[in-house]
């Protein structure tokens, strides 16, 4: 494809000088090498020059274009796995692309823990030469989280509203990067202290009274079954017989 591109791609020039003309054929050779590196056919009148090239070149531009296409994938996919995170496709999809984010996260880890072996192998033994104290020290990379800062605050959301599952402030400071406050705990003792108090009982109710049965209490079937029957007399019952 190269070769192809370098031979046919570009225009050719042509010159032609009388045969028995010596001078006219240095002439044509200085002008050739002086106007540009593209390919120079020189030959005499009584010689015949055809160029046959292939049916299915459609134009330089493209032929150059496509070329470099190709080469930039495959470098691509050499270096990092995958060719969508660097370059639009019109068959690429949002999954797709998700399985080729991955395999680059995949090959950079893979990068990483290369360069680790050399540090703390390789380069432990040089900085220990040179005076550097690296006795109980490692290099290490942070591994970087696949959970993006929203899909974390709505799955603590979750696990405390529906299992009450208490989360310690220090974790949400560090993972969502909030400064702390300075009086932190005057700002959290703070709430405590603003609780509303009690509300008092309606007017008209008695604190150990107890308030009058609403109209759908009055119609469910235990207040009707119990309305049914007369309430006993506190002092016995008047026995006239």
């Amino acid at each position: 494809w190269a070769q192809f591109s370098e031979v046919f791609g570009m225009p050719i020039r042509e010159y032609v000088y009388e045969t028995d003309d010596d001078q006219a054929r240095q002439k044509a050779i200085e002008d050739a090498e002086n106007t540009g590196s593209l390919a120079v056919l020189i030959h005499s009148k009584e010689s015949t020059l055809n160029l046959l090239e292939s049916g299915n070149k459609t134009g330089s531009a493209e032929l150059y274009e496509r070329l470099c296409e190709r080469c930039n994938s495959e470098i691509s996919k050499l270096m990092l796995g995958n060719t969508l995170t660097t370059e639009a496709s019109d068959k690429g999809t949002q999954a797709l692309g998700t399985v080729h984010k991955k395999v680059e996260d995949e090959t950079a880890q893979a990068d990483r823990r290369y360069v680790l072996d050399v540090l703390n192998y390789d380069m432990t033994d040089i900085f220990l030469a040179l005076g550097v104290n690296t006795t109980g020290g490692e290099f290490c990379f942070p591994e970087p989280d696949s959970m993006s800062l929203t899909e974390k605050a709505a799955i603590l959301s979750d696990l405390h509203t529906t299992f009450k599952l208490p989360v310690s402030d220090d974790y949400l400071y560090e993972t969502f990067g909030v400064e702390k406050p300075k009086n932190y705990k005057e700002l959290k003792e703070l709430p405590h202290q603003q609780q509303e108090p009690p509300q008092p009982p309606p007017p008209g109710v008695k604190e150990d009274e107890e308030p009058e049965p609403t109209q759908k209490e009055k119609k469910s079937f235990l207040n009707r079954l119990r309305s049914f029957f007369v309430r006993a007399p506190r002092n016995g019952a008047a026995l006239n017989w």
